[in-house]
């Protein structure tokens, strides 16, 4: 029959982690075997069923007072149910901690050696009562002798016999109960001792209770103003993360605005180049026309020769002409945008 403890080690419970320790303070203390079964261990799922099914008592705490499951402690032996922290405490407190837990009382070492003192102490005033028979006896064997040398001389004889048996018995006696008080004094201050390193037992570990606690306490602190740090940096990135579109997107318009501003000026001089190759076709048209009609008229002029005066109004009135052209197209076109049209506006004045 094996005490069994179920217990919880990654239990969030302050309160559960405190019961759980003192259970198992008490248990070494009384120098109770028994078996610690961690149900949060992985591959103890068929344990944390049997504690949630058998356990009768909920094991309630002031945070907790009224759980789904079975919270630990919980304390069996073997299969049978003892009880949860409350009835563990309440055992412990009316000393019947023997019962709950359905063991056989611990025997102490201080009553192991009060034990054996007084077997000791037995078989010494057994000795002491043969001792003492013994001298009766000689003092009665030395009263029947006839005194040969007289009377008295025997009699003091024996009367310093029985006064030294009776010292060596008092002196005995006061050994035996003096030994006797000894051990008891030994006890009591073993006694007081064990009980002494139980209390300082009980008193490191609630020290390490407590300030494993105040650690998790600075520990969740540390953690609550790193969190509150981070939400006071938030904003600030929130707001440079906003920026940060904005400014893509104007860089963004303006890459597209200068994209159609290129375009635009590229459909510009696509146009004045088409223009361009329009007037030009037309004023080869009329070169070839005109050169088309020089044979016409020369022969014309053979047949009918032309008078001086005429000729030169004539020629005059072409050159007016074609100075009136040139310029109406150089005013058409501008200079700075197209410098080859200015150009070959001026090679067409050349040539005519």
């Amino acid at each position: 029959m094996v005490v069994k403890v179920y217990i919880s080690g990654m239990s969030g419970n302050k309160e559960v982690k405190k019961r759980q320790q003192r259970v198992l303070m008490i248990l070494d203390s009384k120098n109770i075997p028994y078996e610690v079964v961690d149900i949060a261990e992985p591959g103890k799922e068929a344990e944390k069923e049997f504690m949630h099914t058998n356990s009768t008592s909920t094991g309630a705490t002031g945070s907790d007072p009224s759980p789904r499951h079975p919270l630990p402690p919980q304390i069996y032996n073997d299969a049978d149910y003892c009880g949860d922290y409350d009835g563990f405490d309440l055992a412990n407190e009316v000393d019947t901690l023997e019962q709950f837990l359905k063991v056989e009382p611990a025997v102490s070492t201080a009553e192991i050696e009060l034990s054996t003192a007084k077997d000791k102490n037995g078989h010494v005033e057994e000795e002491n009562k043969e001792n003492s028979e013994e001298t009766e006896n000689r003092e009665n064997v030395e009263k029947e002798r006839p005194a040969e040398n007289g009377e008295a001389e025997p009699k003091k004889g024996a009367e310093n016999e029985a006064k030294e048996n009776g010292e060596v018995e008092e002196e005995e006696i006061d050994d035996i109960f003096g030994d006797q008080e000894e051990t008891k004094k030994e006890v009591k201050k073993a006694d007081a001792e064990k009980k002494e390193n139980d209390e300082n037992e009980e008193n490191n570990k609630e020290s390490e209770a407590e300030e494993d606690d105040a650690k998790e306490a600075n520990e969740t602190k540390a953690s609550e103003d790193e969190e509150a740090e981070t939400k006071e940096a938030l904003p600030n990135n929130d707001e440079s993360i906003e920026d940060k579109p904005k400014d893509e997107e104007a860089k963004e318009t303006e890459d597209s605005t200068a994209d159609e501003e290129e375009e635009a000026s590229e459909e510009e001089e696509e146009v004045e180049e088409e223009i361009e190759e329009e007037e030009e076709e037309e004023k080869v048209e009329e070169v070839v026309n005109a050169t088309e009609e020089e044979p016409k008229s020369t022969q014309d002029d053979a047949e009918n020769p032309p008078d001086p005066s005429e000729q030169e109004t004539q020629s005059q009135e072409e050159t007016q002409s074609l100075d009136k052209e040139n310029t109406e197209a150089n005013e058409s076109i501008p200079v700075e945008e197209n410098p080859k049209e200015n150009g070959n506006a001026k090679e067409d004045g050349e040539e005519n």
